[in-house]
């Protein structure tokens, strides 16, 4: 993947379901683990947190997050909706997950080429 820096290759974002009704999400990087960052201070969708499996207000937060986090603000900003649509709001409600940060760069690239 030319162009994005390597040190963002193993960098992995990981869903987890601890209670019901309670989704967590972490990023594994370099064999640490923090927690994500709601950024509800650059858009504020859901001061309840992240969800995903549907296309509401937790999932864009969450789809924001892991941008903002991965590309950056201003373009997290302008991406988040259709990432959300294309690829959290497909991931199973009720189950934990994992995503590689070279999935999400992936994923943005198909979306500003328009190939969603």
């Amino acid at each position: 993947m030319s162009g994005w820096p390597r040190a963002l290759m193993g960098k992995v974002y990981v869903g987890t379901i601890p209670a019901p009704m309670e989704w967590r999400v972490h990023i594994e990087d370099d064999g640490r683990r923090r927690q994500l960052p709601l950024c509800l201070d650059v858009v504020n969708h859901s001061p309840t947190g992240f969800a995903w499996g549907y296309a509401g207000s937790g999932p864009a937060q969450l789809a924001l997050a892991i941008l903002h986090d991965a590309i950056g603000r201003d373009r997290a900003i302008e991406l988040h909706q259709r990432f959300k649509l294309l690829c959290i709001a497909k991931l199973d409600q009720h189950a934990g997950w994992r995503m590689p940060v070279a999935m999400v760069l992936a994923s943005v690239v198909m979306i500003q080429t328009g190939h969603e």
